[in-house]
């Protein structure tokens, strides 16, 4: 593996942990808040975004569906990407109905790619709505 696609893989990773992170802050909002149903809703998005981005770090070198994202600017500390209001919006919102609509407790593989290419539709079409 290169290490600019090395680069690029933690990179996306981490994008898609710092967005993790924010949702696993929401839930302990919601926590706190005593919404239980809200809460558990955003802890399961949390968690599915995690083992997303853990299915990112072991893509393959050459998967399709990370060729496009490596041309997203980076955030200010270079340690993530910053991604248009409508990407982060896709992202952010991965996994937080379908878990408690399907009683599934994790997205499949399918599920995972899904949200990788409307991330890249998304960023391509330099959307900011």
């Amino acid at each position: 593996m290169s290490d600019a696609t090395r680069e690029h893989r933690l990179l996306l990773a981490e994008t898609i942990r710092r967005v993790s992170r924010w949702r696993l802050s929401v839930s302990d909002e919601y926590s706190e808040e005593g919404n239980k149903d809200a809460q558990r809703q955003n802890y399961r998005a949390a968690l599915a975004l995690r083992r997303l981005a853990n299915f990112v770090e072991a893509l393959p070198e050459d998967d399709r569906d990370l060729n496009n994202l490596r041309s997203c600017p980076l955030t200010r500390d270079g340690r993530a990407y910053h991604l248009t209001e409508k990407g982060s919006r896709i992202l952010s919102r991965f996994w937080i109905n379908i878990g408690a609509a399907t009683g599934v407790p994790a997205p499949s593989e399918a599920q995972m790619r899904n949200v990788l290419r409307r991330v890249d539709g998304a960023e391509r079409s330099g959307s900011t709505s």
